[in-house]
């Protein structure tokens, strides 16, 4: 609704105007509201302010004079700013009015009137101050004042008229138009307001020195200052310290660019933290730029990207662990899904099928023994475990037949129904071949005992009989073999009681003492020399003495094996060579042969339990126990021991 109109113009700053052109023009003018009612008036004649504005019925009659526009209504178009209307007024005086419309609406008129074109029927106006009820004398001395101006006259300031009537007009939009800013820049400013208070975030308005210049109730919550106090402060006093060159910085940045956003840490007022994401736009303050910053509370999502980054932390550990150990079980395994198509499988189920992940993806094409293939997929039929079976798989390189175990269970997942199943393989060639090694030790062993214990017993038989009599000679070479070979059997059986409390865990015991290595090897090798015609031995040993705290029963014991089995593995005879010299602060001891030798494979298993290098023949006796005998003993004394041969080219054993 528009206001009135003497809300809209000032009418003490129109009244001088008025009054200045009624001296000089000698014409009343007045401002007249819609309704009748006068706001304005200059050089009014006696005769309307004393009589014709003072009776009721001649009252009613300027009034209806006032607000009725015949030449309008008839028309039908309203009044315009600048046009006029002429006629007589009720009570007989001339009448011009000029409409002011103010944004549509007949807000006043500006009347020229109170005069008349030529005399004036005295008559007439008597009659009508009789019927008004006025006293006629003075009221004829008052109309005897009323002006009479021609027509020309009248004529010559219309224009006037028409140009203040306009500039009222133009005053009253204007002022209208102001109020209507101002109504509507109020509504928004309660509207911002309400937005700016009720924000869940902190807003907070930054001069470009970083100055607050204002900061809703959120940003109170938020840093712990009373508003009034965060007005008296800068963006840098809430940051922390290290924060705040890159505040002043983006501060320029969003003036410059218009918006930006960045994370930053907001320092409390208790000295607290606060994690936010601030994104800045720059604004227009009454003519001067500003940045108005809407900031978030992101210290949750800072918390939520922490245990995120935590779990994803202990995530990739738990991985990095399950790959370790993967990796490190020795047995194969291979996780394959419904459709029976390959999930997982480890290094070590690749190297034992030598197959690639890469180029298997599928049960059926990773498994030729068709058995295997049934037992995996029958365990997610049934979801039972499946006993482990064996099978001989043949190796693509080498040809090599390798023993494998298969077991394969379901995997179940939290609803209880079959979500995988796993397969596990074991490379049982291993334990079959010491299997075989082990019966191979037991018939050997049985003959090893049997022979020398089938010669005890047999001479033992001869000196029994009674009707035989031997000369004492003959008695005691009897009892000389029975003697050699009784050693033989305590010389097997301490081997097998060495060996059984190796295999129990148990260190050999030693017997250290300070003993001079030289004299210990040459006492060894001296019954060699008569034992044998067909050897002969060389030794290549330090004149002086070399003192070494070691056990001379175990090292005798070592020296003894290797001279056995040089003599043993070079039936053609030769030389042995023992030699012995400090090789890097160590006293290195080697027994060379010039026998049969050993092939490479041989040579990598010589120390093994139970290996032999020829099962197959029973022309070098022996348990295939002592070699791994020796290792212990040296390896006890803190000493290591290596063996090199070739084929037909002899052995040379180091210690």
């Amino acid at each position: 609704m528009i206001p009135p109109f003497e809300q809209l113009v000032d009418l003490a700053i129109v009244r001088p105007l008025m009054e200045t052109f009624v001296v000089t023009s000698g014409l009343p003018m007045a401002i007249v509201d819609g309704e009748g009612k006068v706001l304005l008036t200059s050089g009014w004649q006696k005769l309307c302010v004393f009589y014709h504005r003072r009776y009721p019925l001649s009252v009613q009659r300027c009034i209806e004079s006032d607000t009725d526009f015949p030449c309008f209504t008839c028309s039908g178009r309203p009044p315009v700013t600048g046009e006029h209307f002429e006629s007589r007024c009720r009570n007989g005086l001339v009448h011009i009015g000029f409409p002011i419309v103010i944004e549509g609406e007949h807000l006043a008129t500006l009347f020229l009137s109170q005069f008349f074109y030529e005399p004036p029927d005295i008559e007439h106006l008597l009659r009508q101050a009789r019927e008004f009820g006025i006293e006629e004398a003075p009221y004829l001395e008052a109309l005897k004042k009323v002006p009479v101006i021609s027509h020309s006259r009248v004529e010559e300031v219309l224009g006037f008229y028409s140009g203040l009537a306009k500039l009222l007009e133009k005053l009253g939009t204007e002022h209208l138009r102001r109020l209507e800013y101002r109504r509507k820049l109020e509504e928004s400013e309660r509207k911002f307001r309400s937005i700016f208070e009720s924000a869940l975030d902190s807003v907070v308005l930054v001069a470009p020195d970083g100055r607050l210049l204002e900061a809703n109730e959120q940003t109170s919550i938020n840093l712990g200052y009373p508003r009034e106090e965060l007005l008296h402060l800068t963006k840098f006093d809430i940051h922390v310290p290290s924060e705040r060159r890159q505040i002043d910085e983006y501060i320029k940045k969003v003036l410059a660019d218009g918006s930006a956003m960045m994370e930053t840490i907001q320092e409390r007022k208790d000295g607290s933290l606060l994690p936010v994401e601030i994104s800045g736009h720059r604004v227009d303050l009454m003519g001067e730029p500003a940045v108005l910053c809407l900031t978030k509370d992101i210290s949750k999502r800072k918390e939520a990207e922490e245990n995120l980054k935590s779990a994803l932390r202990e995530a990739e550990e738990g991985r990095k662990k399950i790959d370790a150990i993967l990796k490190a079980v020795p047995d194969g395994l291979i996780v394959t899904g419904l459709s029976d198509r390959i999930i997982l499988m480890n290094q070590s189920a690749k190297h034992l099928l030598q197959e690639s992940l890469s180029t298997i993806e599928h049960i059926e094409r990773l498994f030729a023994e068709r058995a295997v293939r049934e037992k995996t997929v029958a365990t997610q039929e049934n979801g039972e475990d499946q006993v482990p079976f064996e099978w001989e798989l043949e190796t693509v390189i080498g040809g090599e037949v390798r023993s494998l175990q298969a077991r394969s269970m379901p995997v179940r997942a939290a609803t209880g129904h079959i979500a995988a199943t796993i397969t596990l393989l074991r490379d049982l060639t291993r334990e079959r071949e010491i299997d075989r090694m082990k019966d191979d030790f037991i018939s050997t062993a049985a003959h090893e005992l049997r022979t020398p214990l089938t010669t005890v017993m047999g001479f033992l038989e001869i000196l029994l009989q009674k009707e035989q009599v031997f000369s004492s000679e003959e008695q005691r070479g009897f009892l000389e073999t029975v003697y050699l070979k009784s050693e033989d059997l305590a010389k097997i059986i301490d081997d097998l009681l060495d060996l059984s409390r190796i295999q129990s865990g148990h260190l050999i015991t030693l017997k250290k003492s300070r003993e001079d290595l030289v004299a210990l090897i040459v006492r060894v090798v001296d019954p060699y020399r008569e034992m044998t015609q067909k050897h002969t031995f060389t030794l290549d040993l330090p004149d002086s003495p070399v003192y070494l705290r070691l056990d001379p029963g175990k090292i005798g014991q070592v020296m003894e094996n290797l001279l056995s089995n040089a003599i043993k593995f070079s039936p053609s005879g030769g030389r042995v060579i023992v030699s012995g010299n400090y090789v890097d602060g160590n006293f290195q001891v080697t027994v060379q042969d010039e026998g049969i030798g050993m092939s490479s494979e041989q040579t990598a298993r010589v120390f093994e339990k139970f290996y032999r290098a020829n099962s197959s023949t029973t022309a070098v006796s022996g348990l295939g126990i002592g070699m791994s005998i020796t290792k212990s003993i040296v390896e006890a004394h803190g000493g290591k021991i290596w063996l090199q041969s070739e084929p037909g080219r002899g052995s040379r054993v180091h210690f």
